[in-house]
């Protein structure tokens, strides 16, 4: 899969390298969720009918944790955690 990115953050990583942004940054309200493999299709024409873009970032497999693969195929270290609103500093 790929994450999808707006332009200025495009821009950003395409300048700093720095995939803490989008990985790791607040406020990003997107719904994700799981389809079986079989469904991907059917998936897809649902939201086309609906007028709604869908993403295939990833796919989920038994080992526990995240990998992200960057877009040379390389295994990013350790990604940042996510935001948390309530985390006590």
């Amino acid at each position: 899969g790929s994450l999808p990115l707006a332009p200025a953050v495009a821009a950003y990583l395409a300048r700093s390298g720095d995939w803490s942004l989008p990985l790791a940054a607040g406020d990003d309200y997107e719904l994700c969720f799981t389809v079986p493999p079989g469904s991907q299709a059917a998936v897809e024409r649902a939201a086309a009918r609906c007028g709604c873009a869908v993403a295939w970032v990833g796919v989920m497999e038994s080992e526990a944790g995240i990998r992200c693969r960057l877009p040379d195929g390389t295994l990013l270290e350790t990604p940042e955690e996510g935001y948390e609103h309530f985390r006590q500093t």
